[in-house]
């Protein structure tokens, strides 16, 4: 019955790698989908457990949650560099484990907190419970920086890049299938502060479930015979031991593939958190405030609409541009994408008919949602899988120093940015649309030399090391 589901799920791949497909899109679809109800958490526990407004005021709250955010990529970016540390003693595959049963073991923790307040919110004190607030919301943010891209890097580090055309863009679509399914399920759950201890119950039950399902897999060697000293048995440590913590920065400065990498990966979050904000303070001033059920059902209704266009692109669409016309092609028609529609968006918003208040609000709150769900599920179904096939043709060693540096502090980094581009030029759109114009077309030169780059050490079945 396996083998059946999993020929049926991925038929243009090699029989002897379906199944590992299978499991990889098992383990995905749990891990993404833990990650997306922690996500709503975070907000939940910031908002109106640790910061409730009867008890330290309107602001605190929204205050509190952008310096956290302001602060999370110093904090990714620390446990980045430990990480790294560890990457040349450990296996690859004991790291994931590792790293994985740390952020169970710390959700189990939660769960028993808040389990002991639920009939009694102020029990430890509200000093005690504000602290353990932003210790939760710095883990979750770590844990979506940190587990999901090893997951990948240990992913990509045994797959070929043929394989990976025919089977990321369904890994895609089983990991939001995943989202999509957990969100629906314990929805209320996450509204609900009493029963809040079971959510983190269940995520921490969820991630050793994927651990389980990982150890699962039999792994075939990929690496090219003229490469080997370049990659690494999975149940080994790196045979290369350099630069310790920092070695994944010199990466960057030896490669520049891998810096056009970055700017493929990362540069989409600025122009997404221009959207977002924008979306995000136009919806709070239609609904009146962030906490009012109506915003909160916004958020669900945008989430869902979300993840079934990403699931759509990802099984029927981009899987047959990555097998007709390469990963170059495919890395161009995000940023192609996302410059027509960011258009669009502009010529619809500052060009409006003048209308009431209301309806211009109303207008505007429409526009954002549709673009942000447009952007975004460009970004997850056609963005995603390419960049991860630009790390196939990378060492193991820079696999896992340097994705983690790109895909946490880098993605962080430009999302900060590009609230700080907003907050800077929402007075002047003019000049925020032309600004933010400039950043798609850094990326498009890069998407279209990177692409070229990977296609010529693919041809000559090479990895940067």
């Amino acid at each position: 019955m396996i083998c059946n589901l999993a020929s049926r799920l991925f038929p243009d791949i090699a029989p002897e790698e379906r199944v590992k497909f299978l499991l990889l899109g098992a383990a995905y679809f749990v891990l993404l989908g833990v990650y997306w109800i922690m996500r709503v958490c975070k907000s939940t526990v910031i908002f109106t457990i640790a910061f409730p407004a009867e008890q330290w005021g309107s602001e605190m709250a929204s205050n509190v949650y952008k310096w956290l955010k302001g602060g999370t990529p110093i904090v990714v970016l620390l446990i980045t560099f430990i990480y790294s540390k560890f990457v040349d003693r450990i296996a690859r595959r004991k790291l994931l484990y590792r790293v994985w049963a740390i952020y169970g073991a710390l959700f189990v923790f939660f769960a028993i907190f808040f389990l002991l307040i639920a009939n009694d919110m102020a029990r430890f004190g509200w000093l005690t419970l504000a602290t353990i607030g932003c210790g939760l919301f710095l883990t979750i943010e770590s844990f979506g920086a940190m587990s999901v891209p090893l997951f990948w890097a240990f992913n990509n580090s045994i797959t070929t890049t043929e394989t990976a055309k025919k089977g990321y863009p369904i890994l895609i679509a089983l990991g939001h299938v995943g989202a999509l399914f957990f969100c629906l399920l314990l929805f209320n759950l996450e509204a609900d502060q009493s029963r809040l201890w079971l959510v983190f119950l269940f995520t921490a039950l969820m991630i050793f479930t994927t651990i389980f399902i990982i150890k699962q897999l039999k792994i075939k060697d990929t690496c090219p015979a003229s490469q080997k000293a370049d990659c690494s048995d999975p149940k080994k440590p790196l045979a290369k031991k350099r630069g310790g913590a920092f070695a994944g920065l010199t990466f960057f400065y030896k490669h520049p593939y891998l810096v056009g990498v970055f700017v493929v990966s990362t540069f989409y979050e600025i122009t997404t958190q221009i959207i977002e904000v924008s979306g995000y303070n136009t919806a709070r001033s239609f609904f009146g405030n962030e906490n009012s059920k109506d915003f909160i059902n916004l958020q669900l209704i945008n989430a869902i609409a979300l993840l079934s266009l990403t699931i759509i692109l990802s099984s029927a669409v981009i899987k047959r541009i990555l097998k007709r016309f390469g990963t170059g092609a495919a890395l161009k028609i995000f940023p192609f994408g996302s410059a027509i529609v960011f258009g669009i968006a502009f010529v619809l918003l500052y060009f409006q008919n003048t209308g009431t208040h209301y309806e211009n609000l109303l207008f505007q709150l429409c526009v954002f949602c549709v673009v942000t769900v447009i952007f975004k599920a460009l970004a997850y179904a056609v963005n995603y899988p390419c960049k991860e096939i630009m790390w196939i043709t990378t060492s193991d060693e820079i696999k896992f120093k340097c994705k983690g540096i790109v895909d946490s502090f880098g993605a962080r980094t430009n999302k900060l940015l590009g609230i700080w581009m907003y907050d800077s030029l929402k007075k002047l759109p003019h000049l925020l649309y032309a600004s933010s114009l400039l950043v798609i077309s850094v990326w498009t030169a890069t998407a279209y030399w990177v692409g070229r780059k990977n296609k010529e050490l693919v041809n000559k079945k090479q990895l940067l090391s």
